[in-house]
């Protein structure tokens, strides 16, 4: 845009069909999630059902852009400052600066993702 000076967003949320969250900054990648690997053209059926994946992954795509190697138990503060900032956005109803929103439809996360991480609840 015209007269745009630096980024609009620092990071950016993803939400998923399957109502999945991840969210990116820089090369920092966050995915929450309770599901199996597969899916949209990926295992077959039978074979992702039996196999699960962590409901935390964490991934630096700078040297790893495959996303083949969880840091998840080495970065733990990278994991909570993510939290922070993707319950943020969704307690603010935006990722761009500016006065907070109504979040109408707050997303469904799936409990276990509420249970590891109480912040990204709807607040009361």
């Amino acid at each position: 845009m015209k007269g745009r000076v630096g980024e609009v967003r620092p990071f950016t949320v993803h939400h998923s069909i399957g109502g999945e969250f991840s969210i990116r900054e820089g090369p920092w990648k966050l995915l929450l999630t309770n599901k199996v690997k597969g899916g949209w053209g990926g295992m077959p059926a039978q074979e992702a059902v039996e196999t699960p994946v962590e409901h935390v992954q964490l991934f630096h795509l700078g040297d790893d852009p495959g996303e083949t190697k969880n840091l998840e138990t080495i970065h733990p503060d990278k994991i909570e400052e993510l939290v922070n900032l993707l319950a943020k956005a969704m307690a603010d109803g935006r990722t761009t600066p500016g006065e907070g929103q109504d979040n109408e439809g707050w997303p469904m996360l799936q409990r276990e993702i509420i249970q590891l991480f109480p912040q990204l609840g709807e607040p009361e």
